[in-house]
Order: C-alpha cells, then structure tokens, then sequence
C-alpha cells in the first residue's frame, strides 16, 4: 500500500511520521508541503556528509577494502564561506543524512529512491533504501556522481 498525499499529511500533523528538527508542522506547513508529492516525501539534505577514509598502505594488498571489516568514514566540512554546500566530484562516493527524522510506525515501511531532476544532473542514489516499520532517526543517502561535471550539494536539496 502506498500513502496518498493525504494520509502522508495526517501522519505528518497528527503522528510525527516526518519531522524536521525545530519545525512543526503546524509552526511551518509550508516546509513541509513543499516535499509533499501526491503518494511520497521528498527528503532533503543535512550539512552532514561523510565519504570513506582513502587507505594509507605500502603494499599492494592492503589497498583493498575488506567488506567483512568495518568502514571508516570522515566527515566532509561543509562550507558556508565563498560558496554554501560541498561539491561531488565526477566518480566520487559519499554518504548523505536527511535533514528530517523519519518516525514509521510498526505498520508502515517506506523505500528511498532518488528523484529524476537529481538522477539527469548525474546523481545517481546508490541502492533504494529500505527503512524497516517501526524505525525512527534520519535516512543515510548513498549518493554516487556518475556525470563527468563536478555537482554542489546544498542543506535543503531535495
């Protein structure tokens, strides 16, 4: 079953489902109806992006990352200075964090894709993202630059 704007907008009001930090809906319904689509929500970035450390080996094999293993990220500055966001460059991986706080009930699971003015830019959201019913915290974006020119990120995108 998928949501219709409707019940996305009651769940938002009446249960919390999405919250964006500091903003409620009834405080700003004019932030939140800007992401409402007729049976979705658009998320929007954070400033909180991260991308995998580059290894420091000498040899060869030790170049490899070991999925078996934990992944250590770093944390991308995010820049408020000459020009706002960060910049994905042409082939390059990070992680994304959403600026809403989803909040499922133990009934409802929900699927994050990327949209298609992101995807002809060359942002491609690597793996739909399943969130499980019942889970509560921001969703984690795979973002991945498949174009050949460098793209701003900005808090707020959706």
């Amino acid at each position: 079953m998928v949501l219709n704007d409707m019940e996305i907008r009651e769940r938002i009001a009446f249960d919390d489902m999405i919250t964006i930090p500091h903003m409620s809906y009834t405080d700003a319904p004019e932030q939140y109806e800007a992401s409402i689509q007729p049976g979705s929500y658009d998320l929007t970035l954070s400033e909180s992006f991260k991308k995998i450390k580059p290894k420091d080996c000498t040899y060869p094999e030790q170049l490899y990352v070991d999925i078996k293993e934990p992944i250590e990220y770093i944390d991308i500055p995010y820049k408020k200075e000459c020009y706002e966001g960060i910049i994905l460059h042409p082939n390059e991986f990070i992680l994304a964090s959403s600026q809403e706080v989803v909040n499922l009930p133990n009934n409802i699971s929900a699927i994050v894709t990327g949209r298609s003015s992101i995807g002809r830019a060359g942002i491609s959201v690597v793996l739909g993202n399943w969130i499980d019913a019942g889970y509560v915290g921001t969703i984690t974006l795979q973002l991945h630059n498949c174009g050949p020119n460098p793209i701003r990120l900005i808090r707020g995108l959706n």
